[in-house]
Formats: C-alpha cells, sequence, structure tokens
C-alpha cells in the first residue's frame, strides 16, 4: 500500500475521534470555565468545517511552513489570551 494511502487510511480512522482530540487539547480550558458548554458549543459549530477541511487538504496536506507555524500561534495566543478574557476565566 503506497504511503500516501496508508495516511488517509489513518486520517480517516481519526476523523470519529476528533471530539476526543478537541477534549483533549482543551481539557484545560474546559476545566476553568465555569460553563464549559460555551466553549463546547463553539466545537460544534467549527467540527463539521474541520472535518470537512482534513477531508480535503489529505494526509499530508497541512504543510509544517512558517506561514502555519505563524497561523498555529496567533491561534494559541487566541486560546490563552483572548478567550479567557471573553469568557471572564482568570
Amino acid at each position: 500500500m503506497p504511503t500516501n494511502s496508508l495516511l488517509r487510511m489513518c486520517l480517516q480512522n481519526m476523523l470519529p475521534k476528533l471530539d476526543a482530540v478537541f477534549h483533549d487539547v482543551f481539557s484545560k480550558e474546559l476545566l476553568q470555565q465555569q460553563d464549559h458548554r460555551f466553549l463546547e458549543g463553539m466545537w460544534e459549530a467549527v467540527k463539521p468545517h474541520t472535518a470537512a477541511f482534513l477531508n480535503a487538504i489529505g494526509p499530508g496536506g497541512v504543510p509544517f511552513s512558517p506561514v502555519w507555524r505563524h497561523r498555529l500561534k496567533k491561534l494559541k495566543h487566541t486560546i490563552e489570551n483572548d478567550l479567557p478574557q471573553i469568557l471572564h476565566v482568570k
């Protein structure tokens, strides 16, 4: 089996586990909130788009480039700084 086919199969196996990945990655934020339903609601809103994006780009589609590192850094800043302020979490 070619490597790309194997990676695509692994990606397809991971898509149903997106909720578990979300809860693992954002466990700290979920615990810090008085009402975690807001963050979970935001996830439910973007989850279909995330799955569609992953399906569209395929397993090798997310490049490890400075552009992506910059975007991920901005996302991390938003999660760690902006989101708690919006949710009034200290």
